[in-house]
């Protein structure tokens, strides 16, 4: 009798890695939906005056259907020393829906310093979105002026789900492992827009980690493009040249 014997055969095959994409600047790209002042709104701007606890509350209201891409939303209006809070609910329209309502609160109430000529709100992140719902409205009974909804497209890149991050050097006595830092050209910082340059004094007496409100429902592929969308909002948006933190 004839026995056979299977040996099973192991085949290495070479697995090759492909190179993750290289980080490049990216363009942010904006579009302004003007809403203009209370008592002048602009073409198709609903201005009303809400009643509210304490009186009417003049309100400024717009809603575009289709508007060019874009994924952050925030609003602007002419720096006004008594003007008082300002406040904004906005929503994005994403294909055939509506997303829920977002508040978007002045982010710096306290008047006007350093001569700025716009004030605004914080920046909402939406995700892609092509159409866009607004009302702004004033506590104080005071309306703003120059109302401007400003629509930012962050741009696109390869790079952004996998930006590579660089890692603090470890000490013998380091304390617990810190977050990987990514410089401005792994999440594509145009700098370009940048006219706010360096500073630079020759001692540190302390240091600061500030982080920017956004939103809680969003991808780690979605971070450089969030950073890009506040880049373009506070560089450009509220001219301050660069990132204000």
């Amino acid at each position: 009798m004839l026995s056979v014997l299977a040996v099973p055969v192991l085949l290495a095959i070479p697995v090759t890695t492909l190179p993750s994409p290289k980080a490049h600047p990216v363009k942010p790209s904006e579009q302004l939906v003007t809403l203009g002042s209370f008592d002048r709104p602009a073409a198709g701007v609903l201005a009303s005056a809400k009643q509210g606890i304490v009186g009417s509350v003049p309100t400024l209201s717009v809603r575009e259907e289709a508007t060019h891409s874009y994924s952050a939303v925030a609003v602007t209006w002419a720096a006004d020393k008594g003007l008082g809070p300002v406040t904004a609910q906005v929503r994005g329209k994403q294909g055939s829906r509506w997303t829920e309502w977002h508040t978007a609160e002045a982010d710096d109430q306290s008047p006007p310093a350093r001569g700025e000529k716009r004030l605004g709100s914080e920046l909402v992140w939406l995700g892609p979105s092509q159409g866009v719902d607004v009302s702004v409205t004033s506590a104080s009974g005071r309306s703003p002026r120059d109302v401007a909804v400003r629509l930012i497209d962050p741009g696109t890149s390869a790079a952004d789900a996998s930006p590579g991050g660089r890692q603090p050097r470890a000490k013998a006595n380091a304390d617990p492992t810190r977050p990987t830092i990514y410089a401005r050209d792994q999440w594509g910082a145009d700098e370009s827009i940048m006219t706010w340059p360096p500073e630079y004094n020759s001692t540190i007496k302390a240091g600061f980690l500030h982080h920017t409100v956004q939103a809680t429902s969003y991808t780690p592929a979605q971070v450089p493009a969030m950073i890009r969308a506040d880049y373009q909002y506070h560089a450009v948006g509220r001219g301050w040249g660069d990132i204000g933190y």
